[in-house]
This record gives C-alpha cells, structure tokens and sequence, in this order.
C-alpha cells in the first residue's frame, strides 16, 4: 500500500486521535524506528537526546504507559499500524523511492489530510472590494469550535466584512428625499421601521412564506420574524423564484435593508413588511 492510501487508512482508524499522533507516528516509519523482531511482536525506538527507550506492541497493546487508564492510543501504537499498512503492498520496500519524504513533509505541514468531519467556508470582502475566501477543517469538534471563532474575529480584527449579496440587475423603485413609500398611505397609517438581517422561509399547506428579522425588529415578531409578501420582496430586487429553490444557508444577508411595517386594524400589534429599502 502506498504512503497516501496507508495513511489514509490509518486516520480512519485512529479518527479520535489527534493530529500531532499521527505525524509523530508517520515519522517513527520515516526514521525507521519500527521493527518486527519476532513476527506479530514489534518494537518501537524512541527517546530524546540520546535517550533511547524502546516501545513494544503486541496484540494490538502497548507497553509505553501501561498504567494510564485515559491514554487508549499511543503513537507507537499507530506507528506499528502504519508499517504494518506499507508492507501490504507487495514487491515494494517500506522505505523505497521518494515517496516518503515527498509525503511527510506533506503530512507535517497539514496539506495531507483524510476528508475533515467538521469544516466551513467564511466569505468575507476586504475594504478595497476584494473578495476572499478562509477555510477551517478538523477532525475534533472542539478544536473546529475554537478554530472558528478565532478566525471570525481574526477577520473582524482586519476590517473585513461579510461578502454583501448584490441584487440581480433590474429596475427598482426609488423614492426622492422628503417622500415615503407608495405603501406608506396604506390603509392611512403611517409605517413604522426596523433594521432588517436577515431573510426565512416556511412552508404552510404547499405555500411558501417569507418573513424577516432583524436587532431590533417588534419583540412580537422576534420569534418566527415578521411577514413579507412576495410583492414586496421582488420590488425591493430579489429573485423570488430562485429565493423558493436555494438552500436558506445561500439567503442573502438583508444587512443594510430597512423593513417598513404597519400594524394590524385597529390593534397594537405588528401586522406586516410593505416595503424594504437600503437604510
């Protein structure tokens, strides 16, 4: 078995084992600190500074730490996995060829990694207009976690903003200064305004309907947000029919949008959006 298919396997294996492990195990092959002196028994060399103890494996146990009750898998005994691995491949020695050092220098750097269970994609947009894109993938759901945060407010740190969804190009209503909506006469009342954020769908008996939310929107409507019709959506520029078959994690962000609402006949309560515009 080659190194990538070989290590591969051994991260599936070891899945719970953190990084550092598995390159430490990789290198113990690379140093050729694995042998098989009595077949089924192995022996792993390691030490510091001249200090060379050996680790044997048997049986699928190591004898390194035989006390630890927290310390399942060692590195050594992820080494022996990884030689045994290599050698399954016949005709080909352990350490043959360039294969090797091609591949731990990979492994160590981080770019050779099994499919990452915990991964997302942050698009942000930089002052001058340029948008880019970071990734964070980790095996560890803790590790992903912390990784997360520390790269969102890294970009906050740096002035970048969330990539901002544009309108597809069309005619939209604009309204001089000094003059409110054409929704703003309905039914006499004069609306009322919040900061939009973001956009949400449901589904009720086979109709589709949208509603939006925002900081500080009525607390009426913090739960399930306020109701936008169709109508209003596509007069602010949004493609309802593609809105209705994109995933809701593809919505785009309504930051930067005012929502204008009235309220319902004759209550004190919020009824509904008539209008979104640019704030």
């Amino acid at each position: 078995m080659d190194l990538t298919a070989a290590m591969t396997r051994m991260q599936s294996l070891y899945a719970a084992a953190p990084q550092p492990l598995h390159v430490e195990a990789l290198l113990f092959c690379a140093r050729r600190q694995v042998s098989e002196p009595d077949p089924g028994t192995f022996r792993v060399h390691f030490g510091k500074d001249g200090d060379i103890d050996i680790a044997t494996v048997e049986g699928g146990a190591c004898d390194c730490d035989p006390l630890a009750a927290t310390r399942q898998v060692c590195a050594h005994l992820m080494a022996v996995t990884l030689y045994e691995l290599l050698r399954e491949e016949p005709g080909r020695g352990l350490l043959d060829g360039p294969l090797l050092e091609r591949h731990i220098e990979r492994v160590v750097s981080g770019s050779l990694m099994m499919e990452a269970p915990y991964s997302v994609n942050l698009t942000v947009e930089d002052t001058d207009g340029y948008i880019l894109q970071f990734t964070v993938r980790k095996q560890d759901s803790k590790e992903f976690f912390q990784a997360a945060i520390a790269l969102r407010k890294w970009v906050k740190e740096q002035g970048f903003g969330p990539k901002q969804w544009k309108a597809p190009a069309q005619e939209v209503p604009r309204h001089e200064a000094g003059t409110h909506s054409p929704a703003q006469t309905l039914g006499g009342q004069r609306p009322l305004t919040f900061q939009a954020a973001t956009l949400h769908r449901s589904e009720l008996d086979t109709r589709i309907l949208w509603a939006v939310k925002g900081p500080n929107m009525p607390r009426y409507n913090a739960k399930f947000g306020m109701r936008v019709w169709d109508e209003v959506l596509t007069a602010a520029g949004f493609d309802v029919p593609a809105l209705t078959r994109m995933p809701s994690t593809d919505f785009p962000s309504l930051v930067g949008w005012v929502a204008e609402y009235v309220n319902k006949d004759g209550e004190d309560k919020p009824d509904k959006i008539i209008y979104l515009r640019k704030g």
